[in-house]
This record gives structure tokens, C-alpha cells and sequence, in this order.
């Protein structure tokens, strides 16, 4: 039996993720997740001034599979989430998922989220390659987050290297990749903030490339150990 998956914080903490009967999807561990949020909160609030970090976020979920990464952001305030899942199946549960979701009783009922019409405009899961979306003019420079959390018995490094075109300056890409590679991927055009290892996988945070960069996630990393 599969782990129940839950959200970490935010309106819709502690909510249930589905997950497909039968998927290759691989979600990152509570322990993982719950450290790499705590890295982008941190980054988030010294670049924007703003008591909540996420909020106004345009995020990019690609490869989205149970979609957690993503719903995540959406929970701690996101403007608007992307999902990208090529697998109709999984992404009919994705769906099922978003769909369950009910802000908690503490929530702010004024909230830009306060109704399902809204909730639902905030959020759009697309049945497609990743590659297709990469190459679509629209998303260039379109994204403040990314997460890249591919399958790892297909990791294929050409389509990671299309996403910092769609990062607006100073954009945050997550990248999840498999131990066994080895060496930490090098992407076009961006800088390597945070790399760390959890057991077979690790995790890699990168910053898009501008003259006039935001305090260092190294910096800031340090602070969360």
C-alpha cells in the first residue's frame, strides 16, 4: 500500500494527495520536502516584501505526477500553478485532487482563493510533454518557480535544459535528479545555489542568471541547517 501523501502547510494543510493505482510516479519524502520548503520560504521572504513568501508566485509544477510539489505552493499562497503530466490517468487524479480540496476553518474566508471558481482559474493541468510546453512562446520568461522532479528510469537531462527559458529573471528552478548520474547537472544561462543528497536522489536549487541578483540562497541555506 502506498503512503498517504499530505500537504505540509498552509490552507490546506494536512489535506490528503491521491495517488494513481498504478504509477511510475516517485513523490519526494515528507523529510525532503518539508527541508526544501523551508530553503524557499527562506529565500522567498528576503527577496520580496511580503509576511507571506509564495504568494503572487507563478508556478511551474513540470513532470507533476501527484502534483505535491506544486499543490504545495498553492497551499502557502501561490498566484497560479501550472501542472504538467503527460500520463492521463495521473492526471485525471491530479485533478480529483485539486478538485478535493477545502480551505482549513482558520483560513481567511476573503481570501482571492475564497471560492471554487477562483480556486479552480489559479490552477491548469496540462496533458503534455514537457518538451511541447518548453518550446511554446508563451512561458518564456513566464515562471518564478519551477519544480523538475522527472522520472528517474527516464531522466533525460535534454528536456531539463530547456526549463531556465521559462524562469523570469531571477527565477528558482528545483531540480530532483538520480544519485546514480553522478556529477549535479549543469543548466544554461543559471546558477547552482543548493545541491543535497537523500539517498538515491538529490536535489539541486538554481537561480536564473541577472546583473541584479537577490540575496544568495547559499546564504540564506546556511542560516536553515
Amino acid at each position: 500500500m502506498k503512503p498517504i501523501l499530505r500537504i505540509i502547510s498552509g490552507r490546506y494543510k494536512q489535506q490528503p494527495i491521491l495517488s494513481p493505482p498504478s504509477s511510475s510516479t516517485h513523490p519526494m519524502g515528507a523529510r525532503e520536502k518539508l527541508a526544501l520548503f523551508n530553503i524557499l520560504q527562506s529565500h522567498f521572504l528576503q527577496s520580496i516584501d511580503q509576511r507571506e513568501p509564495f504568494m503572487n508566485l507563478v508556478v511551474l509544477d513540470a513532470f507533476a505526477g501527484t502534483g505535491a510539489l506544486g499543490i504545495e505552493t498553492l497551499s502557502r499562497g501561490a498566484k497560479s500553478v501550472y501542472f504538467i503530466e503527460q500520463n492521463p490517468q495521473t492526471a485525471r487524479t491530479l485533478q480529483q485532487t485539486l478538485q478535493n480540496l477545502k480551505p482549513a476553518p482558520y483560513c481567511n474566508k476573503n481570501s482571492s482563493q475564497s471560492n471554487n471558481t477562483d480556486f479552480m482559474q489559479s490552477v491548469q493541468v496540462l496533458v503534455e510533454k514537457v518538451e511541447k510546453i518548453a518550446q511554446n512562446p508563451r512561458f518564456l520568461h513566464f515562471f518564478d518557480l519551477i519544480f523538475a522532479d522527472p522520472p528517474y528510469d527516464h531522466f533525460g537531462i535534454e528536456t531539463i535544459l530547456k526549463l531556465p527559458k521559462l524562469l523570469k529573471p531571477n527565477g528558482i528552478l528545483v531540480l530532483s535528479f538520480p544519485a546514480r548520474i553522478g556529477e549535479t547537472p549543469e543548466l544554461p544561462d543559471s546558477s547552482l545555489l543548493v545541491k543535497r543528497q537523500y539517498a538515491a536522489a538529490g536535489i539541486a536549487i538554481y537561480q536564473k542568471n541577472h546583473p541584479h541578483k537577490t540575496p544568495s540562497l547559499q546564504t540564506i541555506f546556511s542560516k536553515t541547517q
